[in-house]
């Protein structure tokens, strides 16, 4: 019993002693995702912050692109991932607005899946996955799977396309290749474990 407690006391000294030695902002950053970078058909892409988790959404294998259609999302990973992170907002902080002698000069904005469907506070909308990549030098449109949970066991998977144009050397949202949403998926688990979700009719 003494060497138990004897024991337990030199493992309370080590652990009071690591705490003194290391830093609290060292021990602290020891968890902080600092993010990576990933390379693609010899592309590589730094998936940071901001908008790291977003970053990590994007499907860039098994995509069917070339080095160059890879360096043209690379180069428009950024304004991708800002715009996302507006969809992922509530809508009370989704909207841009406009300065008011600017009237006449009006932002495309991506639809509100929120208001689409009719989620209410507190149920937030999070994003699983960026894929279905259709890129040209001057455009890049693709799809994008978010999910979300309105009650507890519950995930709805929804997901939405969108198109991308360069102009004066910037990528921005253009518009809604269709004029609804693909709307709610169907998801079931492959025979490797893996969930996959399609629209109904194409699994």
């Amino acid at each position: 019993m003494k060497q138990l407690i004897k024991n337990i006391s030199l493992t309370a000294l080590l652990f009071c002693l690591l705490t003194q030695v290391i830093p609290p902002a060292m021990a602290a950053s020891f968890f902080v995702d600092k993010g990576h970078t990933d390379v693609v058909e010899g592309v590589a892409f730094e998936i940071v912050s901001p908008h790291l988790f977003i970053k990590k959404a994007f499907k860039l294998r098994g995509e069917n692109l070339t080095p160059s259609q890879l360096l043209l999302i690379r180069e428009a990973m950024p304004a991708i991932a800002g715009m996302t992170q507006q969809i992922l907002l509530r809508p009370l902080h989704s909207y841009v607005q406009a300065p008011q002698n600017s009237a006449l000069l009006e932002v495309p904005q991506p639809r509100n899946i929120y208001q689409l469907q009719d989620i209410e506070s507190p149920v937030q909308i999070f994003i699983q996955t960026i894929k279905n990549w259709q890129v040209t030098e001057s455009s890049i449109q693709f799809s994008s799977d978010y999910f979300y949970r309105p009650e507890r066991g519950h995930t709805v998977n929804f997901r939405d396309t969108y198109l991308f144009t360069k102009a004066n050397g910037s990528w921005r949202f253009m518009k809604h290749p269709n004029s609804m949403p693909d709307g709610v998926l169907q998801c079931a688990q492959t025979s490797a474990g893996w969930m996959r979700c399609d629209l109904a009719g194409q699994q």
